[in-house]
């Protein structure tokens, strides 16, 4: 399939082209026919060879669990199931339906070791296990138990036992986990009863040894005396420190030699200030003596006499306040020293206390737990001792298997269309994996997707078309050149390939042919310098030719030959020179073709292939259109654009490209050509040509 790895279609660069896929699938119908009938063959001898099985099914209903054994206040309360448990549940179910312990026991009741597959088996159980299946009933609590085997009686013995063992093994486990529940409770409840007797005893011995007698108000007692202490012993210590201040002022004013009188102990004592006043009063008659008298009078000394010894007198009260300060002071300190060492003890009583008082209760604790434990178990060995005897099942059978009377398998008609289905996908696949992997161009849309380019004509295959379809292909060629000219006289149109034997000197022969015949001379010039073909196919004289015109210096029309076709010239190549690329980068190249430009419209140059040599290359300069030959079905694309990519960098002018040697008998192609069958036109012979004898020269 001609396409980029994006695509999985060729044809279109960004979209799905489905016609293209349907005319490959149509391309390849006999591989898609014939892998369709290999397909149904094997198929049909498969299932020919298939033994048949039927299936036997027996029906259980599969109930939520409703009681729970594991809890000790009560045994049977409801179970609440969320979606997850749910599913959990279920399939657990399902997985010990197939498990091999239930296998085991089917296969020893029904006694199936003595007759194969299981006699002499390893694991008879995972024989047994092997032909169950379990299929949930959707939206419903059932659940159906599906044996398959090849004879149908013993496929519905198995299921039907199988959902017996499996209804009675469900009522035996719940029976033996509520016996193991009481025999765990008895058990238990010897040992809760030894521990409630243990810690019943260490209560008594530890209240015994530490003598306690609590009331419940004693911890409240206790903590409100250490709170008064330490009320008392902070109002202690402040007053201390009031007191040591108070001090401190006074002795700084005693050792400065100032006045008591400032303390505020002692401005507020009512004897001194009862002093104070007396001392004013003598003042203020002073103050009047002075005024009647001189200060020598024996009134004012007497009244001086009396400020001084009201001032001895509040000395002295200062004094006594002082003593009494520091009396005070040293009260005050000892009672917070005794307060301190109260506070201590009385802290140490509390944490002792509240230690003991925190053992005791772990006791109780401890003796209450067990208690309640024992009470507990013995309440839970007398419900378990009544759950024994209860058959409570959750599962039960709904429907018994029955022996069916048709297989389940080989199903012919599905085995035959699952056949027919994998052998169309199998032969489409393989079709378009074909195309897919075939990386040639075919059609016209491979050349303007891959390649980039326009095509200009797609030529059939000579040998299997008619001669009308061949000219007006090679006319369709024609019309192109004669719209991509630029100029009136001297054309020059260069033909090649990307590799050999893709037909571009036909091309060549045939293009010259159609435009001479428009009326307008034109030169055939043969400059495949190594392998010249063109003589041969026009029976034409090699020599002399376009090496002899180049390396001689001949003129123009002695290395002209005519042909029989009106207004068509050929120059051959003439000997082959030693070094071709060295020739066609002489000036004489350059000469011939501005000779020929006067006297030709159109000169057609015959090249060799791309990939080979670089002679197209260099002659592509000299060139005004450049015509790439690409072979139908032939040539892989990445060469074809990397041979144009070489073009288009030396600056070529690409036309575009011509698709030749297509079938006709393709699908493509046939409505293309099909109007030339039914009306074929009497065209002149083009691919079979009549080529005259090279005339006399001069």
């Amino acid at each position: 399939m001609n396409q980029d790895s994006s695509n999985l279609i060729p044809g279109l660069a960004d979209s799905f082209d489905l016609k293209y896929g349907l005319r490959i699938l149509w391309g390849g119908k006999t591989t898609i026919i014939a892998l369709v009938v290999v397909a149904l063959g094997l198929g049909f001898l498969v299932t020919s060879m298939q033994t048949p099985i039927y299936k036997a099914r027996s029906v259980v209903q599969i109930e939520p669990p409703q009681q729970n054994l594991n809890t000790l206040s009560n045994p049977y309360p409801a179970t609440a199931l969320n979606w997850f448990n749910y599913q959990n549940y279920y399939k657990s179910q399902y997985w010990i339906i197939r498990s091999k312990e239930l296998g085991k026991k089917v296969v020893h009741e029904l006694e199936l070791t003595s007759s194969p597959p299981f006699k002499d088996a390893g694991d008879p159980a995972a024989i047994f296990v092997s032909h169950v299946e379990v299929v949930p009933v959707a939206d419903t609590r059932l659940a159906q138990i599906a044996i398959s085997h090849s004879d149908p009686k013993t496929a519905t013995l198995w299921a039907n036992k199988l959902a017996e063992i499996y209804v009675e093994e469900n009522i035996a486990s719940k029976i033996q986990t509520t016996r193991d529940i009481y025999s765990w409770l008895q058990e238990r409840l010897a040992d809760a009863q030894e521990a409630v007797r243990r810690s019943e005893e260490r209560l008594h011995e530890y209240s015994e040894g530490q003598n306690l007698f609590t009331p419940e108000d004693q911890r409240t007692i206790i903590s409100g005396a250490l709170e008064r202490l330490n009320q008392a012993y902070t109002e202690a210590k402040t007053r201390r420190i009031e007191l040591e201040s108070s001090l401190s002022q006074i002795r700084e004013l005693q050792n400065r030699g100032e006045s008591l009188e400032a303390v505020p102990q002692v401005a507020k004592d009512p004897l001194v200030q009862s002093l104070n006043m007396k001392r004013a009063g003598v003042d203020i008659e002073i103050m009047e003596l002075k005024n009647k008298y001189k200060e020598g009078h024996p009134e004012i000394k007497k009244r001086r006499t009396q400020v001084a010894q009201l001032q001895e007198a509040i000395d002295a009260q200062a004094k006594k306040i002082l003593q009494g300060l520091d009396a005070d002071y040293n009260q005050v300190r000892r009672r917070e020293q005794e307060l301190r060492l109260s506070v201590d003890r009385q802290k140490k009583t509390s944490i002792e206390q509240s230690r003991k008082a925190v053992q005791l209760e772990l006791l109780q604790d401890e003796s209450l737990s067990n208690k309640s434990l024992y009470e507990a178990i013995l309440q839970k060995l007398k419900e378990t001792d009544v759950a024994a005897s209860l058959w409570n099942n959750n599962v039960s059978i709904v429907e018994r298997a029955t022996v069916p009377t048709a297989p389940v398998r080989p199903q012919p008609t599905k085995n035959l269309s699952l056949a027919l289905l994998m052998g169309l996908v199998a032969g489409c696949g393989l079709v378009l994996l074909r195309d897919y992997l075939d990386n040639t161009l075919k059609q016209q849309e491979d050349i303007e997707t891959h390649l980039r380019a326009d095509c200009l004509a797609v030529i059939p295959r000579h040998e299997d078309s008619e001669e009308s379809i061949v000219t007006e292909s090679y006319r369709t060629l024609r019309t192109s050149l004669l719209f991509s000219r630029d100029r009136r006289q001297g054309n020059i149109i260069l033909v090649t390939s990307s590799i050999p034997r893709e037909g571009k000197s036909t091309t060549a022969i045939n293009t010259a042919k159609t435009l001479a015949e428009s009326g307008e001379p034109t030169l055939l010039v043969d400059f495949d310098l190594r392998r010249g073909s063109i003589h041969n196919e026009l029976h034409l004289y090699r020599e002399p030719g376009l090496v002899d015109y180049c390396a001689r210096e001949l003129r123009m029309d002695v290395v002209v030959q005519r042909t029989r076709f009106e207004k068509l010239f050929v120059t051959t190549t003439g000997k082959l020179p030693p070094n071709p690329p060295a020739l066609i980068g002489s000036p004489s190249v350059e000469r011939f073709f501005e000779e020929s430009r006067e006297q030709y419209t159109w000169i057609v140059v015959d090249t060799p292939p791309i990939a080979s040599v670089t002679d197209a290359l260099l002659l592509a300069q000299l060139a005004d259109t450049v015509l790439l030959v690409v072979r139908y079905n032939e040539v892989d694309r990445k060469l074809a654009r990397r041979c144009l990519n070489l073009l288009r960098k030396r600056n070529a002018r690409l036309a575009g490209v011509v698709l030749n040697g297509v079938d006709p008998k393709q699908d493509a192609y046939h409505r293309y050509y099909g109007y030339y069958h039914e009306k074929p036109e009497p065209e002149a012979k083009v691919t079979k040509v009549t080529h005259l004898r090279r005339p006399a020269v001069g």
